[in-house]
């Protein structure tokens, strides 16, 4: 993040999200989870705790420049195929 404080806002977040996963963890509840969480699995906070549902990644931001980055993602505990396609 681009600042303390949006770490901050995005460890809230993490922590929310974590805390979701684990409820449908515990109750045995499959689940997708889709969005842009602002952050990559570059990020340490993020990789920690979310990089074993994601079953892989895609450049979505900045696609086809050295600056692309997979910031939207898929999370999921089932078996799903990720495939990208032309907007």
């Amino acid at each position: 993040p681009a600042s303390k404080k949006a770490l901050e806002e995005n460890l809230v977040f993490f922590n929310q999200l974590s805390e979701l996963i684990a409820e449908y963890e515990a109750n045995k509840t499959n689940f997708i989870i889709v969005g842009d969480f602002n952050s990559t699995c570059y990020s340490a906070y993020f990789r920690e705790r979310f990089c074993t549902y994601i079953p892989k990644s895609i450049y979505s931001w900045n696609i086809g420049t050295p600056l692309a980055l997979p910031l939207d993602h898929v999370i999921t505990n089932m078996n799903v195929d990720i495939e990208r396609t032309k907007n």
